[in-house]
């Protein structure tokens, strides 16, 4: 069972953002810090955690409405979350269920996890999205946060934006931080080595 423990300062300004029906990706991040830790066994996404992972987990109950970019196109097989369950095969099912989204000025990032797969309606990559949280969990799992059991229903608006409208982050290998997770970025002076060639 779900358990979590929210400080009365958090819970002061998460009832003042359902005041104004809005949350930012600050406070998201927060509300999940403030969460009472749980060793868990499996990932959010089914997959095996490593012993001794900690979980932290909160129970959204109003309605909190988040806005962000769409980073990726849904469906998209990114291995994020996806672990290796023998030495060809990877398990890429959680790509089916979810995308990202970053804040408006590409700070901090943050994975949608669809209740099940094809859900996401109208949310293409690029897009500006405003998604209700109500009914959903909101989960930090190491340096990754997560808004899982998303439904259709809970995608309240989405406006076409262009790959120029987001905002630019450059980095090298060498500057990019946990903070980075779930965002934008143009990785610069990159070389890509495989066994047979690269690509720059």
């Amino acid at each position: 069972k779900i358990k979590h423990i929210l400080p009365l300062i958090l819970i002061a300004l998460v009832q003042i953002a359902a005041a104004q029906n809005s949350l930012t990706f600050e406070q998201l991040r927060a509300m999940a810090d403030a969460a009472e830790p749980v060793e868990i066994e499996r990932h959010i996404n089914k997959t095996f955690a490593r012993p001794g992972t900690l979980g932290r987990y909160v129970e959204v109950t109003e309605d909190l409405f988040l806005e962000g970019f769409v980073l990726t196109q849904p469906g998209a097989r990114n291995i994020d979350l996806s672990y290796q369950s023998h030495f060809y095969h990877a398990t890429t099912s959680p790509s089916t269920h979810g995308i990202y989204m970053e804040s408006e000025d590409g700070k901090y990032g943050v994975r949608l996890y669809f209740r099940d797969s094809g859900t996401f309606g109208r949310m293409k990559r690029y897009h500006w999205a405003k998604v209700n949280l109500k009914g959903t969990i909101l989960c930090r799992e190491g340096n990754t946060y997560m808004i899982h059991d998303i439904t259709p229903e809970g995608i309240v608006s989405v406006q076409q934006r262009l790959e120029e409208d987001l905002p630019r982050k450059v980095r090298s290998i060498a500057e990019l931080t946990d903070e980075d997770l779930f965002t934008y970025v143009t990785i610069k002076d990159c070389e890509f080595v495989f066994k047979d060639g690269a690509y720059v």
